[in-house]
């Protein structure tokens, strides 16, 4: 059965404890005086300075267990103090716990020692000064490896500081180092055997920074960490270890930083080797830790990923730049591109600043290299290895591949304007040049070099403006940073099978943002072709959105629109509408919503046409314009009748002409959606020579017979030749005064003729063709002046879809 403990014997512990503490209180006080000589005592024999206390209090169990005696308005400074002004140490209050036992034998040593809103300042001068050397005397006794000595003096066991709200301050003038801390509530540990001093520290640090080489910047800029730092030091290889040790800043998004290493002092000026790895890390939130300088880098390039890391640092104590390896891994991330972002992306790299052992570290020698980069640019597969190398003027080298399948592609365009239906392509690029401009706008050209290819198989897809509709694409595309080349590439239209080479030039910098449009120079052959362009330009016309979420869209949208190409066209044959031809050759231009023909030829009609000219598409409401001029020669007029849909007039057709068509010609009008002329904005003229003209059972000649000369055949009237000019205004020729000789009779003819319902004609019929004359009587009359005798007019007007001869009774033409 336990037993009580009785009021009475409680009452008498209470009592001795009390008795107890105030003989000590009053015995500390006895000793006040000897104390503070004994202070300046220890001062005198282990410090190269002057250690100062206002006052001294007995603060018992403050620590704990023990004797503790508070020291207050202490200060310790160097021996140069009345030249930097600067004291070692400035605290309001140090408390320091004695062993009882060896108190109780007469000797004083320190147990722990505590610190309390304490200044502590270290600095190293220009001439090499520091007032850390007051310690000189106590360092030798401290690490001293000889037996006898351990154990002696003041601090022989000393096992823990305290640190309470202590601004810790480390200036090093003559390397440009500084270490700016406030130790909150920190702990140190203190284990020494024979051949190891073992130190730990724990607690709450607020780091202002940590400057290593001032032209860097500082670290842990304004950071609240957990700190844990175990380390040894070994005398008699004057070398500091550093075991496994950690520091946790106050953000949950950054990973503890775990580090191990050691610095070596055993040959000046001391090297140095350290260890640092982060498991799993927010980027964005890390970077706060580094120089100002190096976090605005890094955030702009804005990676940010979270990832994982293992640092090592290598190098003399002196060398302001040492060796600095990092390998990473990272978590996926996003990008953003011009057109679009890299997305799903992991990278997995490494990171030196000394790239070539024989050159000092830092960024001139500093390379980045991710030899493993996968994701997706947008949906699409991408895989590659980049390097970045001289950090302060950044050159890179990458290799990538993407590889493309119409669901991928799709998910990056509009499809209302343009689908992906079938096929894959593959592309392969090697880059050499900056990291971050690719472009340089006062040259005008890409900043480094490119080469890649990209690879085509069975594709099919549709541009919906313009109608746009190809299939089977095979080939392969290789490309530089000043063109692309197309060494052949095959495809359907949906009417025609095309073969295209040649090269692209300007085209990556127009990508990029040149205003210099990329110029395509290709070779078409077209073995059959069946010509719907025309159809298509008419449809390119409608307006597009300039405001597409899609930007690889817009980019097609832009570079399409802004490509200039220099074709040369080759067919054997060759269909519009009812138009056949062959032996096709000829040059196109095609910009800006136009298309213009160059010296085209082609075999037709029975005889041969040579072309230029094109069309104009204009953005909104307005039609199109097609103009042209050129020549035909010695072709068929049954045949340019019937190609040319009888130029969209039933008055006379294929069926009532026949004759030999030479002429050159201008022409120019706009054309409807449906691609049919515009016939009121019709303009041009046409120098015509016709042989072996014929006419055949031509309604309004039929007409004459009913009038005049009825036993004459006006069912097939064969024409001499006729050399005259048209004029084409809207919808109306005008036909200017010319003699027409045929061989029922010889007439003189002009007026209007209309492809609408304006047609009037004056047809002067000299009265002398009653008599048959010989026909160099008739040719030597040259104008209507010249006939003698009398003559009928007669007048050819439209009525409805037909054209009617009447009887002109006024005699003269309106």
């Amino acid at each position: 059965m336990r037993r009580r403990l009785s009021p009475k014997k409680f009452l008498l512990f209470i009592v001795a404890l009390l008795v107890l503490i105030g003989g000590l209180l009053i015995w500390a006080l006895s000793y006040k005086a000897k104390f503070l000589q004994q202070i300046e005592q220890v001062s005198r024999e282990n410090l190269e300075g002057q250690l100062s206390v206002g006052d001294v209090g007995f603060t018992p169990f403050k620590h704990g267990l023990g004797i503790t005696f508070s020291f207050y308005e202490v200060r310790l400074s160097g021996r140069r103090f009345a030249l930097y002004h600067v004291p070692l140490l400035d605290a309001e209050s140090v408390s320091a716990t004695l062993d009882f036992g060896k108190l109780l034998r007469g000797q004083v040593q320190i147990q722990k020692l505590g610190v309390e809103r304490g200044t502590v300042r270290v600095f190293r001068g220009k001439d090499g000064y520091t007032n850390a050397s007051l310690f000189e005397k106590v360092e030798r006794k401290l690490l001293s490896d000889s037996l006898e000595n351990k154990g002696q003096g003041y601090f022989g066991p000393l096992e823990r500081i305290i640190f309470r709200d202590c601004p810790v301050q480390y200036v090093d003038s003559l390397k440009n180092k500084k270490f700016v801390a406030t130790f909150r509530r920190v702990e140190s540990r203190l284990e020494r055997t024979d051949s190891t001093r073992h130190f730990v520290l724990d607690g709450s640090v607020f780091f202002d920074e940590l400057v290593f080489n001032a032209a860097r910047g500082g670290f842990l800029r304004q950071q609240l960490a957990q700190t844990h730092l175990d380390f040894d030091y070994l005398p008699s290889r004057q070398l500091w270890r550093i075991n496994s040790s950690t520091l946790r800043v106050d953000d949950p998004k950054v990973d503890k930083i775990v580090f191990n290493g050691h610095v070596d002092l055993a040959q000046k000026p001391g090297q140095l080797s350290l260890d640092f790895s982060v498991k799993k890390t927010d980027l964005a939130a890390t970077l706060h830790l580094l120089p100002a300088r190096l976090e605005k880098a890094i955030a702009k390039r804005k990676i940010l990923p979270t990832l994982q890391a293992d640092i090592q640092l290598r190098g003399p104590l002196n060398d302001p730049s040492p060796l600095l390896t990092i390998q990473f891994q990272t978590d996926t991330f996003r990008y953003a591109l011009p057109y679009g972002f890299l997305r799903g992306m992991r990278a997995k790299g490494t990171f030196t600043n000394r790239l070539d052992p024989n050159a000092p570290a830092g960024d001139p020698n500093s390379r980045i290299v991710v030899s493993e980069a996968v994701g997706f640019f947008e949906t699409i597969p991408l895989r590659g290895s980049l390097s970045v190398t001289n950090l302060k003027t950044a050159t890179s080298v990458m290799d990538f591949s993407l590889v493309a399948t119409p669901a991928t592609v799709n998910a990056l365009l509009d499809t209302n304007q343009y689908l992906v239906r079938k096929g894959s392509a593959s592309l392969k690029f090697h880059y050499e040049g900056s990291p971050v401009e690719f472009y340089d706008p006062k040259t005008d050209r890409m900043t480094g070099k490119l080469r890649g290819k990209l690879q085509m198989n069975d594709i099919a897809f549709a541009k919906k403006r313009g109608h746009i509709d190809v299939s089977r694409l095979n080939g392969e595309v290789r490309f530089d940073e000043n063109q692309a080349s197309l060494p052949r590439l095959t495809m359907h239209d949906g009417r025609n099978d095309l073969t295209i080479s040649g090269s692209v030039r300007h085209l990556p910098a127009s990508l990029f943002g040149s205003h210099r449009p990329a110029e395509a120079f290709v070779h078409i052959d077209i073995p059959d072709w069946i010509v719907t362009w025309p159809d298509r330009l008419a449809g390119m016309r409608q307006r597009r959105s300039g405001n597409s979420k899609f930007r690889l869209t817009q980019l097609l949208d832009e570079t399409i629109d802004n490509l200039r190409v220099t074709a040369s066209l080759e067919a054997k044959r060759m269909q519009y509408h009812q138009l056949l031809a062959r032996r096709i050759r000829g040059n196109v231009t095609m910009q800006d919503h136009s298309l213009e023909l160059s010296n085209l030829s082609m075999h037709t009609c029975g005889g041969e046409v040579r072309l230029s000219g094109g069309f104009k598409t204009f953005e909104g409401k307005k039609l199109p314009v097609f103009y042209a001029k050129g020549e035909v020669k010695r072709a068929n007029v049954e045949s340019v009748f019937r190609s040319l849909g009888n130029f969209g007039q039933k008055a006379i057709t294929d069926k009532n002409l026949r004759g030999i068509l030479s002429a050159d010609f201008t022409f120019q009008s706009r054309i409807s959606n449906d691609t049919a002329f515009v016939k009121p904005s019709m303009r041009g003229s046409m120098n015509v020579d016709l042989e072996q003209v014929q006419i055949l059972n031509f309604k309004p000649m039929l007409d004459i017979r009913r009038l005049v000369f009825k036993n004459r055949a006006w069912n097939d009237v064969h024409f001499a030749p006729l050399r005259t000019k048209f004029v084409l205004q809207g919808e109306e020729i005008l036909v200017n005064r010319m003699k027409v000789q045929a061989n029922v009779l010889y007439f003189f003819l002009d007026g209007v003729y209309s492809f609408g319902n304006k047609t009037d004609l004056s047809i002067q019929i000299p009265v002398n063709n009653l008599k048959r004359k010989a026909p160099q009587d008739q040719l030597e009359i040259r104008e209507v002046e010249d006939v003698k005798g009398q003559i009928l007019y007669l007048r050819a007007v439209s009525e409805g879809d037909a054209v009617r001869i009447r009887y002109d009774k006024m005699k003269r033409f309106d």
